[in-house]
């Protein structure tokens, strides 16, 4: 049976792979937005999927709106049934020296749901044992989800509100 989830170790240059898609990003669509590397691999060793994560933050629900376009204009893919009423998704791939999957998430400052990325991301670079449990729990959750993806999501979805609530203490 084909894994959905395949659960790699950190690649260091999936910062540099950040900054140059962030760069691309304010090329085109000006500094209107906050663009924050979310994910896995924002999080230095920890291992994941191996995409690379961005946060594309609008002003509000209607700025981020207006951006659906310009994003699938510049070879953004807008996936309609990955989002949430928190954000609009959308995925790439590039060839920085080899094939980068990038996913999108174009979120709005006045959803606070934005946060929870942020947290989450911080809350594992602060806690680097947190981090390791993270990732082993990746390789376990892709294996038991075989070849179905959400199965995948719906496993570490407990995992994440349960590291969030230990973040929101510390704030």
């Amino acid at each position: 049976m084909k894994q959905a989830v395949i659960i790699k170790p950190y690649d260091s240059k999936l910062p540099e792979y950040f900054e140059r898609e962030r760069r691309f990003l304010i090329e085109n669509l000006g500094k209107e937005f906050e663009i924050n590397h979310v994910g896995s691999s924002a999080v230095p060793g920890l291992g994941g999927k191996n995409f690379v994560d961005i946060q594309l933050l609008a002003p509000n629900k209607r700025v981020a709106n207006k951006t659906v376009k310009e994003l699938e204009s510049i070879g953004y893919i807008h996936d309609k049934d990955a989002g949430d009423e928190y954000r609009i998704f959308f995925s790439r791939d590039h060839l920085y020296g080899k094939k980068v999957h990038i996913h999108l998430h174009l979120m709005w400052k006045t959803s606070n749901k934005y946060k929870d990325y942020l947290m989450f991301r911080d809350y594992l670079r602060k806690h680097k044992e947190e981090a390791k449990r993270y990732y082993s729990l990746k390789k376990i959750w892709a294996k038991k989800a075989g070849s179905v993806g959400k199965k995948f999501t719906e496993m570490k979805t407990g995992y994440v509100k349960e590291v969030l609530k230990k973040a929101k203490k510390e704030t």
